[in-house]
């Protein structure tokens, strides 16, 4: 078998080049992947432990609820007979309030709930 010298050249032209492009594009490439495949999953993890706070924050709430229906007596909505029906005395009619008093109500109510859940409420 004759081999020829150009075809030895070649081969080391290839291998050159093979490990030129190694170290200059393929390695930073993979650092690169690796870096957001890192950076993929420490996300996710952030994301698990602020679900899992999440839930902890409303499993708190709902049993700080109950302590206060047990607190203050105030029945569920089933006790009751489904929601609540305002009835009011034939001699005094239902009217409107005055739209000053119901602005007034409307945004003493507003302050009343930012306090409370400003404050957790």
């Amino acid at each position: 078998m004759n081999i020829n010298i150009t075809l030895l050249i070649q081969a080391c032209n290839f291998f050159i080049a093979y490990l030129m492009m190694e170290r200059i594009l393929f390695r930073p490439a993979i650092n690169v992947l690796d870096c957001q495949e890192g950076d993929e999953r420490s996300i996710k993890a952030r994301i698990e432990h602020i679900n899992q706070r999440i839930t902890q924050q409303e499993e708190d709430k709902a049993v700080r609820w109950q302590e206060c229906k047990k607190t203050f007596s105030i029945p569920d909505l089933e006790q009751l007979g489904g929601p609540l029906q305002l009835k009011y005395p034939e001699h005094m009619p239902y009217r409107e309030p005055e739209p000053i008093i119901k602005h007034a109500l409307a945004k003493e109510l507003r302050s009343i709930v930012i306090e409370g859940v400003t404050h957790g409420l």
